[in-house]
């Protein structure tokens, strides 16, 4: 299961919550990838976001006691901070947008163009923003049925009436 995150350093705080609920509700997924996209966010703040796949893959599932309690075979989670700091600059060259006349952070856009920022061999993965507590096994979105889409999304009820 792969899943994009995007923050600056204002929303880390948020995004290191939402990851745990992510490892902490769906331990029964064998491998699950984390991807955020960071802009601006300093060594400190990415070494501790990775540093919660680091925890989660020793002891994600030590509750299950599952062959003395240890691990299982193939069993991962991992954080991976990829760096999009010049991302405000070039987006401002793409289109013109400036964080004077958006509503939201550019770092917000970031989301729009994660598969250029993925490794190759993610395929399909659930984006989730930085300030969604998970409170549920997320498999079955993954497997959701776009019927051809590229992509399926829902709008932020807090915001769009």
């Amino acid at each position: 299961m792969d899943i994009v995150y995007n923050c600056d350093e204002g929303f880390a705080v948020h995004a290191a919550v939402s990851i745990s609920s992510l490892f902490e509700n769906n331990k029964l997924e064998k491998s699950i990838r984390v991807f955020v996209l960071g802009n601006g966010l300093s060594a400190e703040t990415s070494a501790k976001l990775r540093g919660i796949g680091e925890i989660y893959a020793v002891t994600g599932r030590m509750d299950l006691k599952k062959g003395d309690g240890l691990v299982p075979e193939g069993f991962t989670r991992s954080v991976k901070v990829l760096d999009m700091e010049n991302f405000e600059p070039v987006l401002k060259l793409l289109t013109g947008v400036t964080a004077e006349t958006e509503r939201f952070a550019l770092t917000a856009l970031a989301r729009i163009f994660a598969p250029q920022y993925l490794p190759d061999d993610v395929s399909v993965y659930l984006y989730l923003d930085s300030d969604t507590l998970v409170r549920r096994e997320l498999s079955m979105l993954l497997s959701t049925d776009l019927c051809g889409a590229v992509a399926g999304m829902v709008p932020e009820p807090t915001i769009y009436k």
